[in-house]
């Protein structure tokens, strides 16, 4: 259809345009429009065409031709098609059939999951195989991102150019016309992708071939704008593409795909990085040892982790597989359930006792909020296969556990802003580079409330290396302790072991006052302390511009009425 457009179009204003031009293009739509619904997206270009060349005769009687001779030849070939939908469902396109059995989104496309989406459509248009789980080199997608970076921008620099240079006559030449139109049919296509990614799971590579031509045009006429400043090495440089791309052909089928779809060998041991597990499943499964991700993730992105177990003895049913990143509620922000080896070796088949090395790439497709980094419990189990109840996990000597065989750390998607929050500005520095540097709590409270918020802002400048809790005290003018807190500075969902400098935690505490506090005015203090120590080993205060005493700071006061 596209070609047939772009030899319309190359036509002059003065040339003739029979009637069955417009017929031929209506009969295309028609036939792409009854194999899929993208296809009605050609109606854009197609009416766009029509538009010009009519525009360019300043012909009516050209533009009702052309409309009645491309809608009779669509409507007859497709429009029984949409007729019968309409018939079945109340829906021309069916698209919202289609869309409550499977493919609607549960929950908004936010921006995190956008970019992860988006991340998919790119490697899924260049190469992806298996069920988007087999990946060509990651570097063969960064250099494909940077080449159509710089291929769009030079197609655009190209266009600004020839519009500057002939203002009104720039699309004079027939060949400036095609490329408009490719141009033009490409951001439809992508814009009605897009558009469909809002409320559909569908952000996959093939959605776009359908404008291959276009963009196989617009890469080329892109990378020659900046090519032709090297007339010697042009055709040369401009080869590299095809043959890189050529290259990542003869790869995916000579090895990656051969050594994707091959079952696993049995391994001799663990690798000495690996972190030694005792977990059986069933008392069928032994999950032996796993291979953690270092560094840290952001929602979009997978974590890589590699799983070694055994079967005690040979079993005669196959096990479906699970491995989820948890939060401190223990609900998963990152699952994939799966038969081990990604199908390629069902529990069916394992030899008893072997060792096996099972590798998986958990997404993170749920965002954590700012308030500080996550440090995500990896969940393993099993089930059977027409079953979603977990197996019974326990250690060799008979106690259950919970299925918990390590931790990833995960980043907030977005960096904590702090402007929002009221806190007022307070300086205190502890040993191993944990400093305050904001609070904020009620400074007056009835004498019945049932508790008191506090708010604190902790800001790391090194690794503290091991765990410690924060304590929140209200003392009374008699110097005791009348009601307080102790929890780690961002709770459950990062302890300090895992700051990194330059960290930023929001750490919540709500004092329960337990019926409420005589009146009078509390001092309200604060301090952290190694937490195996219980209250005892409390962190050196190095600076402060606060009171400090007994490695305490003093955070203000508080009026109970």
């Amino acid at each position: 259809t596209i070609w047939w457009l772009a030899r319309l179009i190359s036509k002059e204003k003065s040339a003739p345009v029979r009637w069955w031009e417009w017929a031929v293009a209506g009969a295309l739509v028609g036939l792409a429009g009854l194999s899929k619904l993208q296809g009605l997206a050609l109606l854009a270009p197609v009416g766009a065409v029509a538009l010009w060349m009519a525009w360019q005769r300043r012909s009516l009687r050209f533009l009702l031709l052309a409309a009645a001779m491309i809608a009779l030849p669509a409507l007859a070939i497709a429009g029984w098609w949409y007729w019968r939908n309409f018939q079945l469902y109340g829906d021309l396109l069916g698209a919202e059939r289609l869309l409550s059995i499977n493919g609607r989104r549960s929950e908004p496309l936010n921006w995190p999951g956008f970019v992860g989406e988006m991340r998919g459509l790119r490697y899924s248009f260049w190469g992806l195989f298996g069920w988007f789980n087999i990946l060509l080199p990651a570097w063969v997608y960064t250099v494909l991102d940077v080449v159509t970076v710089v291929a769009v921008a030079g197609f655009g620099v190209a266009a600004a150019r020839a519009v500057a240079a002939r203002r009104r006559e720039a699309l004079a030449h027939p060949a400036a016309r095609t490329k408009a139109l490719l141009a033009f049919w490409a951001l439809t296509l992508v814009g009605s992708m897009l558009y469909w990614a809002t409320f559909a799971v569908s952000s996959q590579g093939r959605l776009l071939f359908p404008a291959l031509s276009a963009f196989g045009v617009i890469l080329v006429a892109g990378l020659l704008t900046w090519l032709n400043f090297l007339p010697r090495l042009r055709w040369p440089l401009l080869s590299l593409l095809p043959l890189g791309l050529l290259a990542c052909s003869v790869y995916a089928l000579s090895v990656l795909l051969p050594a994707s779809y091959n079952s696993p060998q049995p391994i001799a041991g663990l690798p000495p990085d690996a972190l030694t597990l005792d977990a059986v499943y069933d008392d069928a499964i032994e999950l032996v040892g796993i291979q953690l991700p270092e560094g840290r993730f952001h929602p979009g992105e997978s974590a890589e982790i590699t799983l070694y177990m055994r079967a005690k003895q040979a079993l005669d049913r196959d096990l479906q597989l699970f491995v989820q990143l948890l939060d401190e509620e223990r609900k998963p922000i990152a699952n994939v359930t799966t038969h081990p080896g990604w199908g390629r070796h069902p529990t069916s088949l394992w030899a008893p006792g072997a060792l096996y090395a099972d590798r998986y790439l958990v997404r993170i497709d749920q965002a954590i909020d700012n308030r500080s980094p996550l440090l995500a419990d990896v969940y393993v189990g099993f089930t059977e296969a027409d079953s979603t109840e977990p197996l019974p996990a326990a250690h060799s000597t008979g106690e259950a556990v919970q299925g918990i065989a390590g931790q990833v750390e995960v980043e907030a998607w977005e960096p904590l802003d702090t402007g929002k929050l009221g806190l007022q500005p307070v300086t205190a520095t502890f040993d191993r580079g944990i400093r305050i540097a904001g609070a904020s709590f009620p400074p007056a409270i009835d004498a019945g409330t049932a508790s008191l918020p506090v708010t604190l802002l902790y800001e790391s400048d090194g690794a503290p290396g091991e765990d410690y809790t924060a304590f929140v005290h209200l003392v009374d003018s008699a110097g005791e302790q009348a009601k307080g807190f102790d929890q780690p500075p961002a709770g459950a969902r990062f302890p300090t072991g895992a700051w990194r400098a330059g960290d930023r935690i929001l750490g919540e505490f709500e004092i329960a006052l337990d019926g409420g506090l005589a009146p009078g005015r509390y001092e309200l203090w604060t301090g952290l302390y190694r937490s195996e120590s219980q209250g005892k080993e409390r962190l050196a205060v190095v600076e402060s511009g606060q009171p400090v005493e007994d490695n305490r700071v003093l955070l203000g006061t508080v009026d109970v009425k």
